[in-house]
């Protein structure tokens, strides 16, 4: 079911709630912006980038790009000086593990999302795909919901 696959999502946040009673807070554990490494900036138009440099060598990698210490103050005020278009341009160029923070008009445009079918048209209705990709039985949508009571003469409704 669709409900247990997202709560798989929270292995990771929801065993360390079992062990110790206590649900998690945002900024207070190590992959929810505790550390520099793994969290959201703000950049200067608002707009925010996501940090995901785990591994000791993508975040030494940028700090080596930015030129800056590795840790949240000095990222915070770096990011802060440009865009977030600014820095997708100038991070993407180099492997690292820094994405833009996208709305979901951007997210159903974005070359990625389109490439993997996850927004899809059906009878000139744009829809999301089908996210579960099967080599020998993929999914398909052959036609949109039916309309409110479209259907209500067969069921004598």
């Amino acid at each position: 079911s669709l409900t247990d696959s997202a709560f798989s999502w929270l292995s990771f946040h929801g065993a360390i709630a079992l062990e110790t009673g206590k649900d998690p807070q945002m900024g207070q554990m190590p992959l929810s912006g505790l550390y520099p490494n793994y969290r959201f900036y703000c950049c200067a138009d608002n707009r925010y980038l996501s940090v995901g440099a785990l591994e000791p060598h993508f975040a030494q990698r940028l700090a080596e790009v930015l030129n800056v210490p590795f840790n949240e103050k000095a990222l915070e005020a770096l990011f802060l000086t440009e865009s977030q278009d600014f820095w997708h341009k100038k991070l993407s160029e180099h492997d690292l593990c820094v994405e833009p923070v996208l709305n979901l008009s951007e997210v159903f445009k974005d070359p990625y999302m389109l490439s993997r079918h996850l927004i899809i048209e059906v009878d000139h209705l744009k829809q999301p795909g089908i996210p579960i990709k099967l080599s020998e039985t993929p999914g398909s949508i052959q036609r949109n919901a039916p309309d409110l009571g479209e259907h209500n003469h067969e069921l004598k409704v």
